[in-house]
């Protein structure tokens, strides 16, 4: 009798696989995985679980990159700093390291970026550190036209201007988990890198977001007298 039992048991669970494999030949699950990865659904079980409000312009858990326009042509002259201006760059050093500045300016660039292919990359380890406004609060933000997403494709347009194509990638590496953050973006790295070997300077830009205790470090500078945020890369 137990035996029989068994046997029940073995087909009907065979007879369920088979119904459950036909479902996934048929798609049946792909509506409901879709369902489910909707921004307002994705935002909604992301309160669930931490209680925290997130809004998504983008489909959840998409990444994307974008590339500067084209056409392209070669510009007549690019901007440059002379070494009498270092004087006027401001660096906060955390180490005893204290390099040159004049020199180093005064040192010609080993690479030449204003060509076809793209030779610039620009992602974000922390994309989700924001700028607060009447609409947002908090340190952080998944509102793209509020976060660092903008202000890549504001340096993907100046590039632009001299001839200089860039690829911004858009993936948010610090969300959900913040933590693994800087293992995703060099992950991000090393597939542009093998997809566009010429590739001659990567950018991680910050806005650089720091809290302590709870509460945020200032992070300003005052240009042309008024309070502006300030930028690491």
């Amino acid at each position: 009798m137990d035996h029989q039992g068994r046997s029940l048991r073995l087909g009907a669970a065979l007879i369920l696989c088979a119904l459950l494999l036909r479902l996934c030949v048929a798609g049946f699950f792909q509506p409901v995985a879709d369902f489910f990865s909707k921004p307002d659904m994705a935002a909604f079980l992301i309160y669930l679980e931490t209680g925290r409000k997130v809004r998504f312009s983008l489909p959840f858990g998409q990444a994307h990159t974008a590339e500067s326009a084209a056409p392209w042509s070669a510009p007549e002259a690019l901007p440059a700093f002379a070494p009498d201006q270092a004087a006027s760059i401001s660096v906060y050093y955390g180490c005893d390291l204290r390099p040159d500045l004049a020199q180093l300016m005064s040192q010609p660039l080993q690479w030449y970026l204003p060509l076809p292919e793209p030779t610039v990359l620009i992602l974000h380890s922390h994309a989700t550190e924001g700028y607060a406004d009447t609409r947002t609060s908090g340190y952080r933000t998944t509102e793209e036209d509020r976060n660092m997403l903008s202000i890549g494709d504001r340096v993907v347009d100046v590039l632009a201007q001299y001839g200089i194509t860039a690829i911004h990638d858009r993936t948010l590496h610090d969300h959900p988990n913040y933590n693994t953050a800087y293992g995703n973006s060099r992950t991000t790295v090393q597939k542009h890198l093998q997809k566009y070997p010429g590739i001659q300077l990567v950018l991680d830009l910050h806005r650089d977001a720091l809290e302590k205790d709870g509460k945020q470090i200032p992070t300003t500078a005052t240009v042309k007298g008024k309070s502006t945020a300030q930028l690491m890369l």
